[in-house]
C-alpha cells in the first residue's frame, strides 16, 4: 500500500510540474506576443500601412456569383462606411446564396 501511495505522490508532483511548465511558457508567450504588437505601433515604424482611406478612392470591383447575387449594395454601405447596414446587407445576400432551403431551417 505504501508502494501504490509513492508511486500516486510521484505522478501527481510530475503531473503538477508539467502543469506549471505549460502556464509558464503560455504566459511567455502571451507576454511575447503583447510586447511585439505594442513595439510595432510606435510612430518611427515604416512597416506600418496606412489604413486610411478615402471612400472616392475606393475602386468599383465587379463581382460575379454563380447564382447571379448583386453586392453593389452592400458595396455601396462598405464605401460609405455604414457598418449596421453592410451587416445586415451581408446576411440578406447570404441568404440569397444560401437558398430557400436554408431558410427554411
Amino acid at each position: 500500500m505504501a508502494k501504490n501511495n509513492q508511486t500516486v505522490l510521484a505522478l501527481t508532483l510530475l503531473i503538477t510540474a508539467s502543469l506549471i511548465g505549460i502556464f509558464a511558457v503560455l504566459g511567455w508567450i502571451g507576454y511575447s506576443l503583447t510586447r511585439s504588437k505594442s513595439e510595432s505601433k510606435t510612430p518611427g515604424n515604416t512597416d506600418l500601412v496606412n489604413t486610411t482611406t478615402n471612400s472616392s478612392s475606393l475602386k468599383q470591383v465587379e463581382i460575379t456569383t454563380a447564382r447571379n447575387v448583386d453586392y453593389s449594395q452592400l458595396q455601396k454601405y462598405l464605401q460609405s462606411k455604414d457598418w449596421q447596414g453592410s451587416d445586415r446587407e451581408t446576411y440578406l445576400r447570404m441568404l440569397d446564396v444560401a437558398g430557400t432551403k436554408a431558410q427554411a431551417v
